[in-house]
């Protein structure tokens, strides 16, 4: 039987042309503190962090103690972590997950998240044997749902009211979700 969890484990790296993701460590933590103190680069993810110490505890208590599916953005040429991604809400009896992710803002417009959420997309697909992929951004968040949208995942439908923002308590954001199944990937593939 093919168990995702084990596949998962098995192949906890991948690579892309310009890109290697790969399981995050403390050793991440000063990269990582870079893109995720910055409201700009998280303002539609998570609150930014504070200090560095928050960032090494999150690393801990997120991404090394529940490390599957995970993966940093590290640029080959400099060895630089530049962003995260990975696999969400992974249900192994349904085979499907969430692709959630961030990038460093210096890095954005060069087409590097196309380049790895298209890559954890033919994973998902060809290696991992996912029946369907979903991504989930906030509506104002325009960038990912271009993103989104490029990678071949379909508009499936918004909910408004879906949580508070995370900087304004005031504000109920509404999330735009996408969804990608394996045939609309291999359909997509073939022609």
């Amino acid at each position: 039987m093919n168990d995702l969890i084990m596949e998962l484990a098995l192949h906890p790296k991948l690579e892309t042309e310009r890109l290697l993701l790969r399981p995050i460590t403390l050793l991440d933590a000063k990269d990582m503190f870079e893109f995720a103190s910055d409201i700009d680069t998280t303002k539609f993810v998570f609150k930014a962090h504070k200090n560095l110490e928050e960032t090494k505890y999150i690393i801990a208590n997120q991404f090394l103690t529940d490390p599957i599916g995970k993966y940093s953005i590290e640029l080959k040429e400099t060895g630089k972590m530049i962003g995260i991604i990975s696999y969400n809400r992974i249900n192994k009896t349904t085979r499907t997950a969430e692709i959630g992710y961030t990038l460093n803002k210096l890095y954005r417009g060069k087409g590097f998240m196309p380049e790895a959420l298209g890559k954890l997309i033919q994973s998902g697909f060809d290696l991992f044997k996912f029946n369907s992929l979903m991504a989930v951004c906030d509506e104002l968040n325009n960038a990912s749902g271009r993103v989104i949208e490029k990678c071949g995942l379909k508009y499936l439908y918004t909910d408004p009211y879906s949580r508070f923002d995370f900087y304004d308590n005031n504000r109920m954001v509404t999330d735009v979700f996408y969804r990608l199944t394996k045939e609309e990937y291999y359909n997509t593939s073939l022609s």
